[in-house]
């Protein structure tokens, strides 16, 4: 599980050892600790995340983020385990890879106002991509802490607030909380939604349903590609200078598959490839309805963090699979970074050792 927040207290980003920047877009400036390029779909999903955020919480963005992309281990304080931190107090991000859109979280929705941390925790990770779940932590309990913010549980509440009430209402809890302040943060939420939280809670327990998916897990972050009748056959190319590819020394593209009817299919990727696989949410799961992360076929679902459980898949032997009916997210890594064409196969389950058996020749 990554370690994720807002950095209380460090100081100014110049007061920090900072690494140079070495990439710039519409919305960000980005420093690497490393020197091996970035593959260019690292630095367009970042900037594609900045503007989807802009677009769902309707704000501008006017002036570029700087973000200090880490390669392990950024110097967010005292807390040493944190895969990445904003910097209030100069507006900065330090962060690992993976932790980045939810620390892009925190440094747009910031814009707004300094609010009480659940708000914070909540709206960075409710935008992060990823779906949010229900949890245990209680709303109204969580209120005016520093420290043990439920960041996953607080997602799930405030994607149920926006998905109600749109962006607007978020933007009064960060111009009216303050952190360390659960009398303002109580204040702010009336303010906002003209209840008091442990009363709207208790609707939220009652009808909110029981997982969202990510607004991009499964749609924007990847290519979705078509089958050719009973089999999907795809060559498809990896190229670090592409905005579909990301990675530094590996390069990896996401790529996605929808299957139509549940059943066994048998699956192979093309050295020098190995591929990652998960299930997809691609609606709303409701409160009774049966989540297929608890009997998928290939692992978990992704929920609370982009390195979920899944299955890799090595290259060089034919795997069978037991696939339900829907979009599955197929992460494919190739080592070293350059550009490399792969070939991937799936269709129906084999039935011998030579019988049915595909061919990647087209």
């Amino acid at each position: 599980m990554l370690t994720l927040g807002v950095l209380l207290a460090l100081g100014c980003g110049d007061e920090l050892d900072l690494p140079p920047i070495r990439y710039q877009t519409e919305h960000l400036r980005i420093g690497t600790d490393f020197t091996t390029p970035a593959c260019a779909g690292s630095i367009d999903r970042l900037e594609l995340h900045v503007q989807r955020l802009e677009r769902l919480l309707e704000t501008e963005v006017r002036e570029p983020i700087e973000l200090y992309w880490f390669a392990d281990s950024p110097p967010c304080g005292t807390n040493d385990r944190a895969s990445g931190c904003y910097v209030r107090e100069s507006g900065i991000v330090l962060t690992e890879y993976g932790s980045a859109r939810h620390e892009l979280g925190h440094a747009v929705s910031y814009l707004w106002g300094d609010p009480d941390r659940f708000y914070a925790e909540g709206v960075a990770q409710a935008f992060s991509g990823e779906r949010s779940s229900f949890g245990e932590a209680l709303p109204s309990a969580s209120l005016g802490r520093i420290t043990g913010v439920p960041t996953d549980d607080a997602a799930h509440f405030i994607r149920w607030l926006y998905e109600r009430k749109g962006p607007r209402p978020l933007r009064t809890l960060f111009e009216q909380s303050r952190q360390n302040d659960r009398p303002s943060a109580e204040r702010a939420f009336v303010a906002a939604y003209g209840q008091p939280i442990s009363q709207l809670e208790q609707l939220y327990y009652a009808e909110a349903p029981e997982h969202y998916p990510g607004f991009s897990w499964c749609f924007d972050d990847v290519d979705v590609l078509p089958w050719q009748g009973e089999y999907w056959l795809q060559s498809i190319e990896l190229d670090c200078e592409a905005k579909h590819t990301r990675g530094t020394e590996a390069m990896t593209r996401t790529v996605a598959f929808d299957v139509a009817r549940a059943g066994r299919f048998t699956f192979e990727i093309e050295a020098p490839a190995r591929a990652y696989l998960t299930t997809c949410q691609t609606d709303v799961i409701e409160k009774g309805e049966p989540d297929l992360s608890e009997r998928g076929p290939v692992g978990e679902e992704p929920g609370g963090s982009v390195y979920s459980v899944g299955t890799w898949i090595e290259s060089g032997a034919a795997v069978e699979l037991g696939l339900y009916a829907g979009r599955y997210r197929l992460a494919i890594e190739v080592v070293p970074a350059g550009k490399v064409t792969v070939r991937a196969y799936l269709g129906p389950r084999l039935t011998g050792t030579t019988a049915e058996h595909h061919s990647f020749d087209q």
